[in-house]
């Protein structure tokens, strides 16, 4: 009778460690393949396309960013040996950058990091309170250090890339960074496009690894950002 009960025990015993196994590895399986959606293509590809109609503003002055501007992250994400790629995004961006000539002499833009969503609350509470410390650190900043040099005049309708010399702004750290402006030219608009790889560890900000979830040690910062006359 013992021993009966005792073979009992050993096949739910090892049952119940092969359904906890099946659970940790089938259930992230079904989530990203068959739950999750796919991350959508970085802002810097999506990009804005400024309207070419209407009566033209000249380029000289200020340009405010207005709405429809977007800035987001994207992270590689290791979720039980599934590999997925979270993406958190935000319109709330406020920012300025003044034109003289043929040249953006000053260019600044901010982001609400308390805004930045993605599709997952637990993932955003982390992304708040343990990565981004909003609290203490409610804004990220870009800020050109140097003037950026258009090629001449561009016209309504054209799309240009122009390298541009910034400081980026992340949990308080700020570091240098050269980043490909794409800039497209509307009627009374413009856009502004691009993308800064960033190593978690350059701005102090911790990667979490809890429970066979751990990201990666780079992430990518991007922007679309549509501009009007200040």
């Amino acid at each position: 009778m013992l021993s009966h009960i005792r073979r009992h025990w050993i096949r739910w015993s090892i049952g119940g460690v092969l359904l906890a196994v099946l659970a940790v590895t089938a259930v992230p399986y079904v989530y990203t393949t068959y739950v999750a959606e796919a991350a959508p293509a970085g802002l810097a590809t999506e990009r804005l396309q400024p309207a070419t109609d209407g009566p033209e503003a000249p380029l000289d002055g200020s340009w405010r960013a207005a709405d429809g501007s977007e800035a987001e992250y994207r992270i590689d994400e290791i979720l039980f040996g599934q590999e997925v790629t979270a993406v958190g995004r935000t319109g709330e961006v406020d920012g300025e950058i003044e034109i003289s000539g043929t040249a953006v002499r000053t260019g600044r833009v901010e982001v609400d990091m308390a805004s930045v969503a993605t599709d997952n609350p637990r993932r955003d509470r982390q992304f708040r309170d343990n990565l981004m410390d909003v609290a203490d650190n409610p804004t990220a900043t870009f800020a050109l250090t140097g003037p950026v040099e258009l090629p001449g005049s561009p016209a309504v309708g054209s799309e240009i890339t122009v390298p541009a010399r910034g400081e980026l702004t992340l949990r308080g750290v700020t570091r240098p960074v050269t980043v490909d402006l794409t800039v497209g030219r509307g009627a009374s608009e413009l856009t502004v496009s691009g993308e800064v790889p960033v190593a978690l560890a350059d701005h102090g900000i911790p990667r979490p690894s809890v429970g066979g979830i751990s990201v990666a040690d780079r992430a990518t910062v991007g922007f679309a950002l549509r501009f009007e006359p200040a």
